[in-house]
């Protein structure tokens, strides 16, 4: 097991609460202007295609259009957040960056098993 720093450990807590956290926890608010989301779904997001997604606004969209209806059109059934639960959970930090990388089990908004 690593022996992380301080720092470390708070940005894996935040990480942890983009995916674990309250509804009421304001995800958008832990990216700085500048942060880049790697997304290995380039049929989520707009323009579709796109996995890196750079800049508060692109991750603000991505975020929501997750969300979005218009996706279905495109075979995206996004995930129902209030049935989500996650497993083999692993978290790695050095310094500024942090991975995580899990196992979700969802049911999408239309009722289908999600994993």
């Amino acid at each position: 097991m690593p022996v992380y720093t301080r720092e470390e450990k708070y940005r894996i807590d935040t990480v942890n609460q983009l995916f674990e956290g309250p509804a009421e926890f304001d995800r958008l608010a832990i990216f700085d202007e500048n942060a880049v989301w790697w997304n290995g779904l380039p049929h989520v997001g707009n323009p579709p295609g796109n996995t890196e997604h750079k800049g508060i606004i692109a991750i603000a969209k991505l975020m929501a259009g997750s969300q979005d209806a218009a996706n279905l059109n495109r075979g995206v059934d996004a995930y129902d957040l209030t049935q989500t639960s996650f497993e083999d959970v692993v978290v790695l930090a050095d310094k500024d960056y942090v991975v995580r990388q899990h196992t979700q089990r969802s049911k999408t908004l239309s009722g289908r098993d999600y994993c």
